[in-house]
């Protein structure tokens, strides 16, 4: 009934695969110690006499089938597959038997071990060699070809690891405890300790400012199991832990303080500083106070990071800057918001943001936040280059962080822009000293006062403001200043 085609010498006059496929299950449930082996074997708690029967009656169920389709001329036929045990499935079906057995007294190992490991947790950094196994360990069990893992291999890596005192082990034990992996005996009690002890482990060690744990406790911390868990498909998230938000950026803050970058295992956040990622997470919760006042903190943090060669004096200086603005008075706090929301509505009116941008230049240097408020006076400038105000911010910001030619560049062109042509002539001289030196300039200053960019700004302003007079012979001196090309 379900082969209708004219080459099957059984074929009936007319198939019909409803009736075809009634009759194929009515002669499935004939072969029930098959079934009930499956079910058996597939089942780690099951016991060595349970598995033992169920073998031999599917055996005995196998030969009966054997004989009656060799009676019938059904040899070979797809049905034969359905009711009989292959000899392959059987050594599969032993083999996978074998695997149980190890499993469950490994997680009884386990089990004895754990107690002595709950009580000797030490503040002290884990033995160089727990690492070596713990890689070796993940490798046996995810990073080889399909064809070549070893679970019980890797079971005992992760052990020796967790023996020897690395933080992450106990992670992937509790793994394998919670989601039964490859036949593991789940047992949801011994995975919540095993956590635990992973835990506990990140945190003495994150006692010591070990700026890694830090970073990686307050990750795992942070991100929780709301995106990991134990399930059976996803072995790679192993690593995560209950979470608790407050706590998790309690241990961030404190790395981000020291100068901390990601590890390459925190999503896309490898290399950055982590008070980088701190902002990214302040945003991604709808908190744009913290945010920004993280992103102050950022900007004290990056440059140092990004030099070669810094001192004690000058981490401490930006510590206590970084340290004085999270311990800010609810006054401050709400005066720095406001800067902060002025310039966020006014995104679609460019002189408003420039005037937004400037006010909160102005607070922000007064702060000694220097980078962020030269962020801001860039922005101004850029927004409205017409205008005298950004370009003075600017040229205030530049002057205190020891750029004296870009400091006159930028005041030139406030003055130019506030009295017209009576100051041409000190701009002229500035802009040309600029010029000639700027190779010796900061990145930064340099690509906002690169020639070329401030001839397409006074173009782009004049085009905005046609009127204007001083835009006018700015711009016909700044042609004169520069090179044709």
């Amino acid at each position: 009934l379900l082969d209708g085609n004219t080459a099957n010498p059984r074929r009936l006059r007319k198939a019909d695969i409803n009736l075809g496929r009634q009759w194929r299950e009515t002669a499935l449930k004939q072969a029930p110690h098959k079934t009930q082996f499956l079910r058996i074997a597939q089942d780690p708690k099951a016991s060595d006499a349970d598995f033992a029967a169920a073998r031999a009656a599917a055996l005995h169920e196998t030969e009966q089938w054997k004989a009656h389709l060799l009676k019938w001329d059904f040899d070979g036929q797809p049905i034969q597959g359905d009711v009989m045990l292959s000899d392959e499935f059987l050594r599969a079906t032993d083999t996978q038997r074998v695997e149980f057995v190890a499993l469950t007294a490994t997680a009884a190992r386990l089990e004895t071990q754990l107690a002595l490991w709950e009580k000797t947790i030490e503040p002290r950094d884990y033995d160089p060699e727990a690492d070596a196994r713990f890689h070796g360990a993940y490798e046996a069990w995810q990073g080889y070809e399909e064809s070549e893992r070893d679970l019980g291999l890797a079971l005992d890596g992760f052990a020796q690891s967790t023996g020897l005192g690395h933080p992450l082990a106990p992670l992937a034990l509790a793994y394998f405890y919670g989601s039964g992996f490859g036949g593991f005996p789940k047992n949801a009690e011994l995975s919540r300790r095993f956590r635990a002890l992973g835990e506990a482990r990140l945190t003495a060690l994150a006692e010591t400012n070990n700026l890694w744990a830090q970073t990686y406790l307050g990750y795992l911390l942070v991100t929780g199991n709301n995106a990991r868990d134990n399930a059976l498909d996803r072995p790679d998230r192993f690593e995560w832990l209950p979470q608790d938000k407050a706590r998790g950026m309690k241990w961030l803050h404190t790395a981000a303080l020291e100068g901390a970058t990601c590890t390459p295992n925190l999503d896309d956040a490898s290399g950055q500083p982590v008070a980088w990622y701190v902002v990214q997470m302040y945003y991604s919760w709808g908190l744009p106070a913290e945010k920004t006042k993280w992103e102050l903190i950022r900007d004290l943090v990056e440059p140092l990071l990004a030099e070669e060669k810094t001192t004690a004096a000058q981490w401490e200086k930006a510590q206590l800057k970084a340290r004085a603005l999270l311990a800010e008075t609810t006054e401050a706090e709400r005066a720095r918001v406001a800067l902060d929301q002025a310039v966020e509505a006014t995104t679609s009116d460019e002189l408003a943001a420039a005037v937004a941008h400037v006010a909160r230049a102005r607070a922000r240097l007064a702060a000694g936040f220097e980078r962020s408020a030269l962020i801001d006076a860039k922005k101004a400038a850029e927004l409205a280059p017409h205008r005298a105000a950004g370009w003075e911010m600017l040229g205030q910001i530049q002057r205190s962080q020891g750029d004296p030619l870009a400091a006159a560049v930028s005041a030139g062109l406030g003055r130019v822009l506030e009295k017209g042509p009576a100051a041409i002539g000190e701009f002229e001289a500035a802009f040309a000293a600029f010029a000639q030196a700027r190779p010796d300039s900061p990145a930064d200053i340099r690509d906002l006062l690169d020639p070329r960019s401030i001839r397409m700004r006074l173009d782009y302003a004049l085009k905005k403001h046609p009127q204007s007079v001083a835009l006018k012979i700015l711009n016909e001196r700044v042609g004169k200043i520069l090179p044709d090309e």
